[in-house]
């Protein structure tokens, strides 16, 4: 098989894997039928480490898959700082959480256990939907126009496949609404060209809308300081690997 069939192949299987998983612990979690502390290890290291983030980490180094090598312009920058705003205006002060969080704010305790929670859970999210699918898309679409259009519309779907795996078919609501986020982030790292950047909006809006609403209150900080670790030691990795192989492109991290 040649290298374009097998990313192509390699990408969208442990896609299907990480939504699977995460539709099958929140399956788990609805019946009942195994511990706390098995869900929460199935969810957080199980799912949003090993399948989220490693696994993405170790494909983006094997297919040599980078973003984009040189800066953007200093108005398209601008363009893409602007898009990130009214994602943040939109899902923090639209949403109402910014003002309940400001009236109500969480305990450091729990802001910590939360931050380390979400690490490894937007990480993943953000790897696929904004790294590793459009990557694969620039590498095998031709057609500058359609490329485009693919690195906007096909992450999206696949955000809206996850978030409907998240709650097992039972709020396209939200579904619909993180899709949208993400295709306003495909947009704004169009422009601004950099992962880091549109990851950490991602992880403020949806670790800030969480805490408002309290849905992970029973998540252990044990096991996400264990599962943010291991997150870090694989980006680390990652990192040091492309240090060691200085090809074109920048990688993630750029």
């Amino acid at each position: 098989m040649s290298p374009t069939p097998k990313l192509v192949v390699s990408v969208c299987s442990s896609f299907a894997a990480f939504v699977g998983s995460w539709a099958l612990v929140q399956y788990l979690d609805r019946l009942q039928v195994v511990p706390t502390v098995v869900f929460e290890m199935l969810f957080s290291l199980g799912h949003s480490t090993i399948l989220g983030c490693l696994l993405p980490l170790w494909l983006s180094s094997r297919f040599r898959l980078r973003g984009p090598a040189e800066r953007p312009n200093p108005w398209r920058e601008i363009a893409g700082w602007a898009v990130y705003t009214l994602v943040l205006f939109l899902t923090l002060v639209g949403s109402g959480s910014a003002s309940e969080l400001w009236a109500h704010p969480p305990s450091p305790g729990v802001a910590l256990r939360y931050a380390l929670t979400f690490f490894p859970m937007t990480l993943s999210i953000a790897l696929y939907c904004l790294h590793l699918i459009p990557r694969m898309i620039a590498a095998t679409v031709r057609g500058p126009r359609l490329r485009v259009a693919l690195v906007l519309l096909l992450p999206s779907v696949a955000a809206f496949l996850g978030f409907c795996a998240d709650s097992l078919f039972s709020d396209m609501a939200l579904a619909g609404g993180m899709a949208f986020m993400v295709f306003l982030l495909g947009v704004g790292q169009l422009l601004e060209r950099r992962f880091v950047v549109c990851w950490a909006v991602l992880f403020t809006f949806m670790l800030l809308n969480t805490l408002r609403f309290a849905h992970h209150d029973r998540f252990s900080l044990a096991i996400a300081a264990v599962g943010t670790g291991l997150c870090l030691t694989g980006v680390a990795g990652y990192a040091l690997w492309w240090r060691r192989h200085p090809t074109e492109g920048s990688g993630i991290m750029a």
